[in-house]
């Protein structure tokens, strides 16, 4: 049942975490990106991509696999997006964000007019945002690789904006316009 031990040439010791892409640059700049839907992991071997479909087993290489092992029924869908530039240019992270949130179909409601309450600088996608007790939480990921400042502009009612850790502690106040409607 395939190799035990991992490849001496793997490029990388381990599994990959991957959360929505990951793309793969290739000769003269340009490259393509696997968008999914439900994989949490990749694994490179060499120049190949292994995607850890259903993991049912309880130990990979000698190592504890517990995200997936008896899951019951998984579902897993693909996109292949080939792009001409760099990924930061090819707004890879914002194709993958639109791949995870099809739009969905309800019969007999009337749909709302869409309203963002949310808005950020191009360097940044928001991952979450929700209500915690009287506070808006609200989670955001640097998408282009590199290291900048980022705008956010919030539309919803509010007197202060905090920067934290992810546990929500070592509160640091963000300077900038603040509304209180």
């Amino acid at each position: 049942m395939g190799r035990t031990e991992p490849a001496p040439d793997r490029h990388n010791k381990g599994i990959i975490p991957v959360i929505r892409w990951s793309d793969y640059a290739l000769a003269g700049g340009v490259g393509v990106a696997l968008l999914d839907r439900g994989v949490p992991a990749r694994e490179l071997a060499g120049n190949t991509v292994i995607l850890l479909l259903n993991n049912v087993c309880e130990s990979y290489y000698g190592r504890p696999v517990t995200w997936m092992a008896q899951r019951g029924q998984q579902s897993y869908a693909y996109a292949l997006l080939p792009h001409g530039s760099g990924w930061p240019e090819a707004n890879i992270p914002q194709a993958a964000w639109q791949f995870n949130a099809p739009v969905m179909a309800a019969c007999g409601y009337t749909m709302p007019a869409a309203k963002s309450f949310i808005q950020t600088s191009e360097n940044v996608v928001v991952e979450a945002l929700r209500r915690e007790g009287n506070e808006i939480e609200l989670r955001l990921v640097e998408c282009l690789g590199q290291a900048g400042d980022a705008t956010v502009t919030v539309d919803l009612p509010h007197d202060q904006a905090m920067r934290t850790d992810l546990m929500g502690e070592h509160r640091q106040p963000l300077s900038g316009g603040s509304s209180t409607r």
